[in-house]
């Protein structure tokens, strides 16, 4: 049996993150596969050690993975954006972890203030 190639998007949170820009990306893949996007997107949602995150809204977003622990391939890493963006650039560790990630996948992208 043969394992399906699949496009993999990483998506970066952190707390006070924008739901919308979550929301956006996650659902922008999750149509192209509906739609039969060949190879498929595997999208999921780091945070830092994996745990959910706030979003500025005041609802809180489950991780599928822990930040530090997400190795390659990476097709796609996108970072979102939201009022908690500078609290995130002023945290080294975050900033770090996103730069490993950003070394080893083939695109980088962000949303408004994940920039």
């Amino acid at each position: 049996m043969t394992t399906a190639v699949r496009h993999r998007v990483v998506v970066v949170a952190y707390d006070d993150v924008e739901l919308v820009e979550v929301a956006c990306v996650t659902s922008a893949f999750d149509g192209a596969n509906r739609l039969g996007a060949s190879p498929p997107y595997d999208v999921r949602l780091v945070t830092p050690e994996g745990r959910p995150v706030r979003c500025s809204s005041g609802l809180v977003l489950g991780a599928q993975a822990a930040l530090e622990r997400t190795h390659g391939p990476i097709d796609t890493l996108l970072v979102v954006g939201g009022p908690g963006h500078a609290a995130a650039a002023q945290n080294t560790w975050l900033v770090e972890h996103v730069r490993r990630l950003a070394g080893i996948g083939r695109r980088v992208a962000s949303v408004c203030t994940g920039a």
